[in-house]
């Protein structure tokens, strides 16, 4: 039986509820992109001088979705990139080998590098 990160065991007692609905979290990712906006206007360069930054894998999806939404509002291109800090952990030596090069993690790495550099998984 496998261990959930908290201590319960995945799926087992934990009640399945819905904490954000679709709609929800699209009004907070709006709220947080306006909040971005707010708080670079002062700025030299305003939010073009903005670069977000995401750890895969959701966090590269949610800078993402925070650049779209950015250039939306402001008409103007937001940088994003995304840092994969996997070999930095303190905790990687006690993670069994192969556990965390999952199939997903792979495939969200390899479409935020550029096609120059080699990708190593």
């Amino acid at each position: 039986m496998a261990e959930h990160r908290r201590g319960d065991p995945a799926g087992e007692g934990a009640p399945t509820r819905e904490l954000l609905g679709a709609a929800d979290v699209a009004r907070t990712i709006a709220r947080i992109a306006h909040q971005i906006i707010e708080k670079t206007a002062t700025g030299a360069g305003g939010v073009a001088d903005v670069v977000l930054i995401g750890i895969p894998t959701r966090g590269a999806v949610l800078a993402r979705r925070l650049a779209a939404a950015i250039s939306e509002f402001e008409g103007t291109a937001v940088r994003v990139g995304s840092v994969d800090p996997t070999l930095y952990r303190d905790d990687l030596r006690r993670v069994p080998p192969g556990r965390w090069r999952t199939r997903r993690y792979r495939r969200v790495a390899s479409t935020t590098r550029s096609s120059s550099s080699s990708t190593t998984c």
